[in-house]
C-alpha cells in the first residue's frame, strides 16, 4: 500500500493543508515519490476473495494534513505461473472537513492590517457549516542547517485568536504585523490544519532562504564594459 499526496483544490484561491516545504531541501530528490504504508501476504478463500485490513497506526503515521490517494496493488500467480497484478485507489482524508485559507493580499506593509478569509468545506468541497477553530499568526525565521544545503523554519507567535465559522463555513481574521519579514498563519480545528505564508515589506533586511542551487555565478572577461 502506497500513499500519494493529492491536495484538495478549492475555487476562489483558497489554500488547504500544511505548507509544502520540500523546496527548502536541496537534495530532496524523492519529495514527489509515493510514500510506503504497509505490505503483506494472504491466501484467497474458496470464493477467490481476500479481505485486506490496514492497521490504523500505519495510516496515522503518515501525519498528513492534505488529502492523500491510497494505492493498493495486489499481485498473484495464475495457473500458468504468470504474475497477475491489479491496483485500486481510495481517498484518505486527515479530518472530517478541510479549512480553506485565503489572504486578501500575498504581500503587505509593516504596520498595516492584513485580512484573511476562511472557508470550511467537506470532502466534496461544499460548505461545511459551523466549526470551532484556533488561529496563530507567527513570524518565520529561516534557519540554515549545518552544511548550508537546506533550511528549516522557526516560528515565533505574535498573535492568535479563537473563532467559529458561520452556517456557510465562513469566517474572517485580521492581523497587523509590526515589522517586515515572512509570516505564517496556522488555523486548526477538529483535526483539520491549514497553513498560509505571506510576505511583509518594510525597513530592514528580512531573511529569506537562499539555496546554493538557486543562484548564478557571473564571471567577467573584462574590467570594463
Amino acid at each position: 500500500l502506497m500513499a500519494r499526496s493529492d491536495a484538495l483544490y478549492l475555487p476562489g484561491n483558497y489554500t488547504t493543508g500544511g505548507l509544502d516545504l520540500s523546496w527548502l531541501e536541496r537534495m530532496d530528490y524523492y519529495a514527489w515519490m509515493d510514500t510506503y504504508v504497509a505490505s503483506g501476504e494472504g491466501v484467497t478463500g474458496a470464493d477467490g476473495s481476500l479481505e485486506v485490513t490496514i492497521p490504523a497506526e500505519k495510516l496515522l503515521a503518515l501525519g498528513i494534513t492534505q488529502r492523500n490517494t491510497l494505492v493498493l496493488e495486489a499481485s498473484a500467480v495464475d495457473e500458468s505461473n504468470f504474475p497477475v497484478s491489479k491496483r485500486g485507489e481510495a481517498y484518505f482524508h486527515p479530518a472530517s472537513y478541510y479549512i480553506g485559507l485565503r489572504a486578501d493580499s500575498w504581500t503587505a506593509r509593516a504596520g498595516e492590517e492584513l485580512g484573511f478569509s476562511i472557508q470550511a468545506v467537506d470532502w466534496q468541497g461544499a460548505p461545511s457549516g459551523e466549526h470551532a477553530m484556533s488561529a496563530v499568526f507567527s513570524k518565520v525565521d529561516w534557519i540554515m542547517d549545518e552544511g548550508g544545503y537546506s533550511y528549516r523554519r522557526e516560528l515565533t507567535q505574535v498573535n492568535g485568536s479563537d473563532l467559529s465559522t458561520d452556517a456557510q463555513g465562513r469566517a474572517r481574521l485580521a492581523f497587523t504585523p509590526a515589522e517586515a519579514g515572512s509570516y505564517q498563519l496556522t488555523v486548526v480545528g477538529e483535526g483539520a490544519l491549514t497553513e498560509l505564508l505571506v510576505w511583509v515589506s518594510g525597513t530592514g533586511s528580512p531573511p529569506w532562504p537562499s539555496l546554493p542551487d538557486e543562484s548564478l555565478r557571473l564571471d567577467t572577461d573584462a574590467s570594463e564594459y
